[in-house]
């Protein structure tokens, strides 16, 4: 079994949009909004597991 987990950000000036999916998994789950702040994306970051088993991508707002 796969440990990493797929974390999707949609970045816009005041909010994030996260998704999350084991990497084994087809789809992710819609994880809601949260505040376009550090120590909101820490807290995220804390909640969703260790680090070095979490991977990343956004997609910047145009």
């Amino acid at each position: 079994m796969n440990d990493i987990r797929d974390v999707a950000l949609d970045v816009h000036r005041e909010t994030i949009t996260v998704a999350v999916a084991d990497l084994d998994w087809d789809d992710p789950a819609n994880h809601g909004f949260i505040c376009n702040r550090p120590e909101t994306v820490r807290k995220l970051v804390w909640r969703l597991g260790e680090p070095e088993q979490l991977m990343f991508r956004y997609k910047k707002a145009d």
